[in-house]
């Protein structure tokens, strides 16, 4: 068994009865604390303030397999994960693209189910996870932050309501999740926390075999639906019982019910200060078949969906469509297509639907 130090992130959070403060990221992740989908909402769904601080650790690193993604480096850091950063465009500009911030509870639980779902994935070691996005993040930052300056804009570091820096997180977390689930493992060792009687994690740890049970084809799209389920559910736990709540729909609702159902979908991503305007629209319904498009204008994730876009990776930071699709599907829907694609300075999501009972 060899031995490495890794570098551990640390979510430093508000007391609360559900979630210990200074409790760190793979402590968070152990399978006794959210293994089931009620325990893994109730986690999400304490949102809160994230601060990330960096603690060292020695911890036993299990043999790499020889097909499995090995640990970054900083020669395939240096000049951008993913896609080189030459051919990302430039970040918008605050003159010409403004944008609202963002909330606060909003953007902590899309940057914390995205890592959070990865690690339920057990496609590696939540160690090298929590290690490679690090490396990305603090390669990524100057550049950044340099790039910013050349279009006016500037940057509050830490800041995840500023939505130049959710936009620069996000394309750290989505460049990393994708490269952890490019070559992932199927079986290896690895360290859980130990906690200590305050729920807080200890410097002990116990070793657990990992046998992953999502073939690699179904990574992508299992993330995908994962995230999509935790945003819906965020959703409806806070505006379920408001006036602006997703309305209500009958037992077999029709594609109208459908469309006023996205339609306030997209109303309640810019109450949350994700986007700037926001538009839904029916391009075809007929037979309880229809086809929507869903537009956000400036959103927070514009600069980060761009330079995804280009590097073609298979999963995205499509939250809206993400939740769209999760939310037909409650509906009693099945999705045949769905896309996005950035327009300018706008996100774009076409999503094709047919009842799930003609499948």
């Amino acid at each position: 068994m060899q031995y490495h130090t890794v570098i551990s992130l640390q979510m430093v959070l508000p007391s609360s009865k559900n979630v210990a403060s200074g409790r760190t990221v793979a402590a968070f992740m152990s399978k006794n604390n959210i293994l089931n989908d009620n325990n893994r909402r109730n986690f999400l769904a304490n949102t809160a303030t994230a601060v990330a601080t960096i603690t060292t650790t020695v911890l036993p690193q299990p043999q790499q397999s020889a097909w499995a993604v090995a640990p970054i480096t900083t020669k395939e850091i240096d000049g951008g994960v993913g896609v080189p950063r030459w051919t990302r465009p430039k970040p918008p500009s605050p003159t010409k693209v403004p944008r609202q911030p963002l909330g606060l509870d909003l953007a902590v639980m899309l940057t914390r189910g995205s890592y959070i779902e990865t690690a339920q994935l057990d496609v590696g070691p939540v160690q090298q996870l929590e290690r490679d996005m690090y490396l990305v993040r603090t390669s990524e930052y100057e550049p950044y932050r340099d790039s910013l300056a050349e279009v006016g804009a500037t940057l509050k570091q830490g800041d995840l309501t500023d939505p130049y820096y959710f936009d620069y997180m996000s394309l750290v977390q989505y460049l990393t999740i994708n490269r952890a689930l490019s070559h992932p493992e199927a079986e290896y060792d690895d360290q859980e926390f130990i906690m200590d009687d305050n729920g807080v994690a200890t410097a002990d740890f116990n070793t657990r075999h990992v046998s992953r049970s999502v073939p690699n084809d179904k990574l992508v799209t299992t993330h995908d639906e994962r995230v999509g389920t935790a945003i819906l559910s965020y959703l409806t736990d806070v505006f379920g019982s408001t006036e602006i709540a997703i309305p209500a729909y009958d037992s077999f609702p029709d594609t109208t019910q459908v469309f006023r159902a996205l339609k306030q979908l997209v109303n309640l991503f810019l109450v949350s200060g994700f986007a700037w305007e926001g538009t839904a629209v029916v391009q075809q319904g007929k037979n309880n078949n229809g086809s929507f498009l869903l537009t956000l204008k400036h959103p927070a994730t514009l600069w980060s969906a761009q330079c995804l876009a280009k590097a073609k990776a298979p999963l995205r930071n499509d939250f809206l469509l993400k939740t769209a699709k999760q939310l037909v599907k409650s509906m009693g829907y099945r999705v045949v297509s769905s896309s996005v694609k950035v327009d300018g300075t706008s996100e774009q999501s076409y999503l094709t639907i047919a009842p799930a009972s003609s499948a």
